[in-house]
């Protein structure tokens, strides 16, 4: 499970203002892989424990493990009510030139250029991993595929487009519940998705909600506490647990004024657990290992 507090911002970079269609989720089905229905791309590219399911079959696996059910509905996008979406949008939540992408594409050109195996080729790394690995997927599901020229370009291709790479939600045991596994090699600077759940603002949440809630994630202090709540609504980066050895990294957009948080990956190996640093308040549990190999037998 994902534990987001108020100083997770500490391994985040800025934010970047830019516009991409939204990618709605119409009504739910009863579909699965026998024919019966037809699945969205996210729910291909997306199984749990092994097995490929939509939306609602997930949930209800998920679900399962607990006294009573909690996650509500797998959203794509943040889930805002009208009062808190229009006090969103007419404020500056984030400074124009400081950029989210800027940021990550500041450290894209520094790794790839001081990496000896990728010999300094920005381009390349590009042009032969990260884009074709995006266009395989739009292809596949029917996409016209990108020509992003540059990092920044390839991230905004990925939320525009909903891409999602192969991954498992998987069981590890009660103590730690469930986490998000990589099901291919995931690699450097892959997008791996955006933090979704219920965009509100921290003094409006009732004290129930915060008190055992470990599904916050708080936006810097100059967005005026607003948060997200995952508990309820959110989708597959809410199941990603805590390492000080962590395999991914943060930087904050904002899509049509809206802040989110999107996740990239430092690479992870296919069977290797996705695994973030939450910072130094978060006492939850010992930093958990790279790989399912290493993770104790499930419950």
């Amino acid at each position: 499970m994902v534990f987001l507090y108020n100083n997770g911002w500490r391994n985040c970079s800025r934010s970047f203002p830019f516009s991409v269609g939204l990618f709605f989720l119409h009504a739910l089905r009863k579909s699965s892989v026998d024919g019966k229905g037809t699945l969205l791309p996210e729910e291909v590219q997306l199984t749990v424990n092994g097995d490929s399911c939509c939306y609602e079959n997930l949930i209800v696996a998920v679900n399962s493990r607990y006294s009573r059910p909690f996650w509500k509905r797998f959203s794509l996008r943040h889930e805002i009510e009208s009062s808190v979406r229009s006090r969103v949008v007419h404020d500056t939540f984030f400074e124009k030139h400081e950029t989210g992408l800027d940021f990550a594409e500041t450290l894209f050109q520094q790794a790839i250029s001081h990496s000896t195996v990728l010999k300094g080729d920005v381009k390349s790394y590009l042009d032969n991993f990260l884009v074709p690995k995006l266009n395989s997927f739009l292809v596949r599901f029917s996409k016209g595929p990108t020509e992003a020229k540059t990092y920044s370009e390839y991230v905004v291709a990925c939320i525009s487009n909903s891409y999602l790479p192969k991954l498992d939600i998987r069981w590890i045991g009660k103590t730690v519940g469930w986490g998000l596994f990589a099901a291919e090699d995931i690699l450097l600077f892959e997008f791996i998705g955006l933090y979704t759940g219920e965009l509100c603002f921290l003094d409006e949440l009732p004290s129930t909600a915060r008190g055992d809630n470990g599904y916050l994630y708080v936006f810097p202090k100059k967005t005026k506490g607003l948060v997200v709540n995952s508990q309820l609504y959110g989708n597959h980066t809410r199941f990603i647990n805590h390492s000080t050895a962590h395999n991914v990294f943060c930087i904050n957009v904002s899509i049509n004024k809206v802040p989110y948080m999107a996740i990239l990956s430092s690479s992870c190996p296919c069977g290797g657990q996705i695994l973030w640093n939450y910072g130094e308040g978060y006492t939850f549990a010992k930093a958990l290992p790279m790989t399912a190999e290493e993770q104790p037998p499930p419950d």
